[in-house]
C-alpha cells in the first residue's frame, strides 16, 4: 500500500496503472480496497474523473467510504460539482466525520446552487 501512496504522490500515472494491473495477474496478490482508493486518487488527480468512477464500478472488491471519499476529493480538486454532488449524496461511511466534512465543503455547495447565484451575480456585475 505504501508503494501506491508514493505513486499517487509522485504523479506516476502510467506506472501506477501498470503495477496495479500486475498485482493480481503477475504477482498473485489479492487487491485490497485501500489499493483501489489509491487508484481512484491517481486516476482522478490527472483529471480523468469519469474513468475513476468507472473504475469504482468495475473493481472486484466492494467500494467502501474510503474509495468514494477519494473520488469526492478529486471532484473538489477539479471543480466537478455535478459528480461531487452525486458522490456526496451517498452515505459514504456513517460515523466517519471526514466524510461529513468533505460533503459539507463550500466548494460542493456550489453544486446545490447555494453559491451559484452569487457567482452569477458577480459575473453580471463584472460585465457592467
Amino acid at each position: 500500500m505504501l508503494f501506491f501512496q508514493h505513486v499517487v504522490n509522485g504523479g506516476f500515472f502510467h506506472e501506477g496503472l501498470f503495477y496495479f494491473e500486475s498485482i493480481g495477474s503477475v504477482y498473485g496478490i489479492f487487491v485490497k480496497v485501500e489499493n483501489c482508493a489509491y487508484m481512484v486518487d491517481l486516476i482522478g488527480n490527472v483529471g480523468h474523473l469519469q474513468e475513476a468512477e468507472n473504475f469504482i464500478n468495475t473493481i472486484s472488491c466492494k467500494p467502501n467510504g474510503l474509495v468514494w471519499m477519494a473520488l469526492l476529493m478529486v471532484c473538489r480538486v477539479h471543480c466537478n460539482w455535478e459528480m461531487g454532488e452525486q458522490v456526496a449524496s451517498l452515505d459514504l461511511e456513517p460515523g466517519n466525520p471526514a466524510g461529513y466534512g468533505l460533503q459539507s465543503s463550500p466548494l460542493l455547495l456550489v453544486a446545490n446552487g447555494i453559491s451559484r447565484q452569487m457567482l452569477n451575480y458577480s459575473e453580471k456585475k463584472s460585465l457592467v
